[in-house]
């Protein structure tokens, strides 16, 4: 064997040791829970405190654990997630060296709990908030080195959990104030889908911890309201000095122009306001107006249209369609059957069984526009006398385009009928699943509810999210969220139609088994529920 094999396989023999001696650190049986995660204590200065923080080793009864617990400064970034100070870092808004733990060591069996008793003494002078958190550790087995260990690199596996402590001390000059630093539009991919993201940019420049609300309303560049939702999930706090982004992701609009209002609300009269106008062309978002792009600035209002008609009556509605541009544009009209995919996009289909498209009859096929021009499309709808009762639906589609354009832009604008012939309507739907996109690659998992119309009537439906613990034979389940909306607000399900929810949960979940249960609301005192479990795994840290 030659020197050079020799040495290669020398290498690899080492490698291979290495990396086993890895694995074993990092499937050691041993991990920790800590009950509760976030503590909340409202004292008065010179005034002293105490509260419990439950701590069990959850490996196997056959392990012993050695752990660590003392308060440390921590810092919070824009997504909610809390990490320790590093040595050259500080936090004028820390309570940590008000705060002592008892005990501060203790070694644990598997399957052993033990409270751990908190006390914080408030210093005489002091208001407005504050915040830090107790760090528990587990610690790793002590060994004394062999001398063949002496001299080698090393690596120590440790788990950490952080339990949050917020004071608020009332009294004295206490300044609720925050900013709204920046609210921004922008596309994001989601699964490989194309999703928009609407942000706001928070930030506490007052000396107290505040609870935020966001609401994020969408309207048509005329004004009309389309979608009106939660901006953000979770607690809500924000604490002094810190930093917040309110997010939420809704799937693509139909192309146009929107405008995207931000309203945020912290406690005080006075409401947070921002405003941004985007347009929408090929399922992507783009801040501005579809002038400083390739587009048809034309607008059709509205884009759903609502009709009750018995059997053999007459209905008239009215479609207004206005060219924005300073050119003439051309205009098609079609009417076809018409079926909405799981995102709640339009899309035809074969299927006829629920469609009005026989009965349905627009008072002209194509005209042109002039430059700035405005016009009314009658629509009339005459349903026949041995109609069965239920929804009838169909698209009225403007196909737009431009004649004097070389590109062979066309622009389409829908408008959804939703015809109701009235009699015996069947209301009824069903959550079939509940999907989690990251889980294992993160702490900020993505569900997805998939939700079916059983009935015979379009139903208007929402959706909302609650998050507890699992229960164990130690600890009963917690509530860690309450009803959180979808982002996708309410939204219209077709007969035998699918709609699938989404929300992106952006605040930190510690490692544990827990329960999502979905609720769809499709009325008044009418629902739909479906529950189910997924873990959260820990993240190993390494330290060299």
């Amino acid at each position: 064997m030659s020197k050079k094999t020799c040495t290669l396989f020398t290498a690899l023999i080492t490698l291979v040791i290495f990396f086993s001696f890895i694995q074993q650190l990092l499937s050691q049986p041993v991990s920790i829970s800590v009950t509760p995660l976030f503590n909340e204590v409202v004292s008065y200065p010179g005034v002293t405190r105490k509260f419990n923080i439950l701590l069990v080793n959850e490996g196997d009864p056959n392990t012993t654990g050695n752990f660590r617990i003392r308060p440390i400064p921590v810092k919070v970034n824009k997504a909610g997630y809390f990490q320790p100070l590093s040595k050259d870092e500080t936090n004028p808004w820390d309570c940590s060296e008000w705060i002592k733990v008892s005990p501060s060591e203790i070694t644990l069996k598997g399957q052993e709990g033990k409270v751990i008793e908190c006390t914080v003494t408030i210093p005489r002078g002091i208001s407005g908030g504050r915040y830090c958190a107790v760090l528990f550790e587990l610690l790793p087995e002590k060994k004394s080195p062999t001398g063949e260990e002496e001299g080698v690199a090393s690596l120590t596996i440790t788990t950490q959990i952080l339990s949050i402590v917020s004071v608020t001390v009332p009294g004295g000059k206490i300044e609720r104030k925050v900013n709204l630093e920046e609210f921004t539009v922008e596309n994001v991919k989601i699964e490989n889908n194309n999703m928009i993201a609407f942000t706001a940019l928070l930030k506490n420049q007052g000396n107290i911890t505040v609870q935020t609300k966001g609401t994020l309303v969408i309207k048509s560049r005329l004004g009309r309201r389309i979608r009106e939702i939660p901006l953000g999930g979770g607690m809500g706090l924000l604490f002094p000095g810190a930093e917040a982004e309110l997010k939420s992701i809704i799937r693509p609009l139909p192309p146009g122009e929107y405008i995207a209002d931000a309203y945020i609300r912290y406690g005080v009269p006075t409401v947070l306001r921002a405003s941004i106008p985007f347009s929408v062309t090929t399922g992507e978002a783009k801040p501005g107006t579809l002038a400083g792009g390739k587009g048809i600035d034309v607008v059709a209002e509205p884009s759903i249209q609502e009709i009750t008609a018995p059997p053999g009556s007459f209905r008239s509605s009215v479609i207004t369609i206005q060219n924005m541009t300073e050119k003439p544009v051309e205009v098609k009209i079609n009417t076809k059957p018409v079926a909405l995919g799981p995102s709640g996009d339009i899309t035809d289909t074969e299927d006829a069984r629920y469609s009005c498209t026989e009965w349905i009859k627009t008072d002209t096929g194509s005209f042109t526009l002039k430059p700035k021009e405005r016009r009314s499309v009658r629509v009339n709808v005459t349903p026949p006398r041995d109609i069965k009762p239920g929804g009838r639906y169909a698209n009225v589609s403007f196909e737009v385009s431009d004649p004097s354009s070389r590109d062979g832009i066309t622009t389409t604008l829908d408008t959804l009928y939703l015809v109701t012939v009235p009699g015996e309507l069947k209301y009824a739907g069903e959550v079939q699943d509940i999907r989690l996109v990251g889980v294992g690659d993160s702490a900020f998992p993505q569900f997805f509810a998939l939700f079916k119309n059983t009935g015979n009537i379009h139903l208007k439906a929402s959706a909302v999210l609650t998050i507890k613990t699992k229960e164990t034979e130690k600890e009963k389940s917690r509530i860690i969220a309450e009803e959180i909306s979808f982002s996708d607000g309410e939204v219209v399900v077709l007969p035998d139609g699918t709609r699938e929810f989404m929300l992106l949960y952006t605040q930190p979940l510690e490692p544990g088994e827990y329960i999502a249960s979905v609720r769809v609301n499709f009325g008044e005192k009418r629902w739909a529920t479906l529950e189910k479990e997924f873990r959260i795994e820990k993240k190993e840290e390494a330290k060299e």
